[in-house]
């Protein structure tokens, strides 16, 4: 086991935001496996598992750990920094409002480059220069704090087989986003974490931390068929349920989930678990009803989370007190309500939730802001 403490530029003369980063395991071996917590800054639940995490990781003998497996518990010390009278804006950055999880580096292009005319029929001799195409790439820091911070964590993501990044929503039921070639590689984590939904999407259009992990290591695949490589750069964004899900119990059963998970692909040794069995279809992002305010008011929900509904069934109202009208909250797909907002008191035209459908219904940037 290894703590390293990485400085990042100053943010002015005396403040310096430095990233914690826990390393275990020698490498060369087993799977490299990549976990961080709290890239937005004010969802405690994937530090608070990746800490916990890294306790477990501490408690096994060294000869255990048959991977490499690298955890960032505080990903976004920058972030922590940003109060506004008390509150914390950890979600986006106040200096230009963007949001800290999108706008990351696309390394696809230059790694190709990098890559013609070096690759040949021995597939971990492909996996090594693809890796060493992406240290090199993003050898380079910025100067400023920000896209330094982006391109650290991205340098420490990029070359592993498996990366979690773990998140939380206001108000949802555990649920994940990756991509479609990587939904079997992690149905093992995903049965695990008993997630109720996954969402899909070859790119969501704002370049997302686990779409920088996943979308190079695609892209250089498609690119170079004829050479085998291993196939990693298997990222998932994962939604640790609502930000006040912080219990003790959510956090051990959630980072027993993981750790066994690392046993599934070899990265710990042990028995390999036994998967849970229950129907996990992934549902494209493209299909994710946002459920829009009609009006502005308090919102009183009608429906639960994790409950399945049906297109044009109220799910909740919004009531303007000060007119006697009670304005209904309508299902724009059938699917299932995984995640909602936690406010009460809303403005007209705000996301109030998502549904998770089976059919398009948008295109373009699929993520919210």
């Amino acid at each position: 086991m290894k703590h390293e403490s990485v400085a990042l530029p100053k943010l002015s003369p005396g403040l310096e935001p430095r990233l914690g980063i826990w390393r275990f395991g020698a490498g060369g071996h087993g799977p490299r496996i990549y976990i961080q917590g709290g890239l937005h800054a004010d969802e405690a639940p994937g530090t608070l598992v990746a800490h916990r995490l890294v306790g477990k990781l501490m408690a096994l003998s060294p000869q255990d750990i048959l991977g490499e497996i690298t955890i960032i518990p505080v990903a976004n010390p920058i972030g922590l920094g940003q109060r506004i009278l008390g509150t914390l804006i950890g979600r986006f950055a106040l200096e230009d409002g963007r949001n800290f999880n999108r706008g990351y580096p696309d390394c696809t292009a230059d790694v190709i480059a990098r890559l013609e005319g070096q690759l040949g029929s021995d597939e971990r001799a492909n996996t090594a220069s693809l890796r060493a195409a992406f240290a090199e790439r993003l050898s380079v820091m910025p100067a400023e704090p920000i896209p330094a911070m982006k391109t650290s964590l991205l340098r420490e993501a990029i070359g592993a087989d498996y990366v979690l990044d773990l998140h939380c929503d206001t108000e949802a039921v555990p649920h994940a986003y990756t991509h479609p070639a990587s939904f079997e590689r992690l149905s093992g984590l995903f049965r695990l974490l008993g997630l109720k939904a996954v969402l899909v999407a070859e790119a969501s259009g704002d370049h997302p931390f686990d779409e920088a992990v996943s979308g190079p290591w695609q892209g250089v695949r498609a690119h170079f068929a004829q050479h085998p490589m291993t196939s990693g750069g298997h990222a998932a964004t994962i939604e640790l349920r609502g930000q006040a899900d912080t219990g003790p119990e959510l956090i051990e059963r959630d980072a027993s989930a993981i750790l066994e998970f690392l046993q599934h692909v070899g990265a710990i040794a042990g028995e390999k678990p036994a998967l849970p069995d229950f129907d996990l279809t992934p549902t494209p992002l493209a299909g994710c009803g946002l459920i829009p305010a009609p009006a502005s008011g308090a919102l009183s929900w009608h429906r639960a989370l994790g409950v399945l509904v049906k297109h044009g069934e109220c799910l909740a109202e919004i009531i303007d007190a000060e007119h006697g009208i009670a304005h209904p909250v309508l299902a724009e797909c059938d699917g299932l309500l995984f995640a909602r907002t936690n406010l009460r008191q809303v403005s007209a035209g705000a996301k109030l939730g998502k549904i998770a459908g089976t059919e398009t219904l948008r295109a373009g940037t699929l993520l919210g802001p």
